[in-house]
């Protein structure tokens, strides 16, 4: 592991952390990273170039800025990808993103069955597509239905589990 990566990582277990302990992803740490991931392409041994890093910071970025403004995609996940972006570049940036939306939602969908049962939630799908035929249109989610599938996406440890993914396949 380069020491290029031993940054990547330690700003984004910090992320993680965060995420995990206090439910937030904090500016400090996104916006220190996009500046070391952009100012790191400057650098004679770097990875990328600046304007990989600069792509990556701005694609993944506004991927993430549409996310956030037609999903329940909080800011500071937006700007960890774009993070991830800068420090990563456009390629290893998109695999990011990528692998951290799958497996924030394996993971989310995980707690959904491990709250309610694999059966249960099963049994509840079905009564659910009787009475949506039986409707021939929408049925409200009760109050407690709501409780249980609005699961937060975690991002911080997904893209921790992305990064590590990611290099250790190079």
């Amino acid at each position: 592991m380069d020491w290029q990566m031993g940054i990547v990582l330690i700003l984004v277990s910090i992320a993680a952390w965060t995420d995990l302990s206090v439910g937030r992803i904090y500016n400090w740490n996104t916006y220190t990273g996009m500046l070391i991931g952009l100012g790191m392409s400057f650098l004679s041994e770097s990875r990328i170039t600046p304007g990989d890093a600069f792509s990556g910071w701005w694609i993944c970025g506004l991927i993430m800025l549409v996310c956030y403004v037609l999903l329940n995609v909080g800011g500071g996940d937006v700007k960890l990808i774009a993070m991830l972006g800068a420090c990563l570049g456009l390629e290893d940036g998109l695999n990011a993103l990528l692998w951290t939306c799958t497996i924030a939602a394996i993971t989310a969908a995980a707690s959904v069955i491990w709250q309610v049962g694999a059966w249960e939630l099963l049994k509840g799908t079905v009564y659910r597509m009787k009475l949506l035929i039986q409707a021939k249109g929408g049925v409200p989610w009760s109050p407690e239905q709501r409780r249980t599938l609005n699961q937060r996406f975690r991002f911080g440890p997904s893209a921790l589990a992305a990064v590590l993914l990611i290099y250790g396949m190079k």
